[in-house]
């Protein structure tokens, strides 16, 4: 396959001062799901979920992978008869209780449970509470903090993300 470079940072990326000049602090979370909505679902709806870490996302960027679609039932239906499918989904309410993150990577087998519908509506629900996501081919996410750009991009063995076993499509 012929590897296209990525465009670089899109126009319009945010920039902020840099905490300490000339250096950038990134905490990075392994996977995220708040609730299920097939399972238990918290009394407070996943309000109180990140209350014990919250004093730790102080930090210039913020990020984790977003393993769960964030919208309402699509009808999108992704495991059939299996029961060993796991096809994870949180209300669109849930979107702000991630307040405290930057940068979701959805980049992930979970992130289109609920179809390409889904994807865009948890895309449009982060958004909504402040959070940015980055997990599409070719997708790049980037801030600039003072003089240094921070670019993100989101990796997995799926068709519609970059893939990490594609060695000449990454180093583009």
């Amino acid at each position: 396959a012929r590897a296209n470079r990525i465009a670089g940072c899109p126009a319009g990326s945010p920039s902020q001062p840099a905490s300490k000049p000339g250096q950038v602090s990134i905490a990075s979370t392994g996977d995220l799901l708040i609730y299920d909505v097939g399972h238990d679902i918290p009394e407070d709806g996943g309000a109180g979920y990140f209350e014990a870490v919250q004093p730790w996302f102080t930090q210039d960027l913020v990020t984790g992978n977003l393993e769960q679609a964030i919208c309402e039932d699509t009808g999108y239906v992704k495991c059939g008869a299996d029961p060993d499918c796991l096809q994870f989904r949180s209300d669109p309410e849930t979107a702000q209780y991630l307040a405290g993150f930057d940068l979701l990577s959805l980049a992930n087998n979970h992130s289109s449970d609920f179809g390409p519908d889904g994807y865009a509506k948890t895309v449009a629900n982060l958004a909504a509470a402040g959070v940015r996501t980055v997990g599409l081919r070719n997708e790049i996410a980037c801030t600039a903090f003072g003089d240094i750009t921070v670019a993100v991009l989101g990796f997995s063995p799926y068709a519609h993300t970059n893939r990490v076993t594609d060695l000449r499509h990454t180093k583009q």
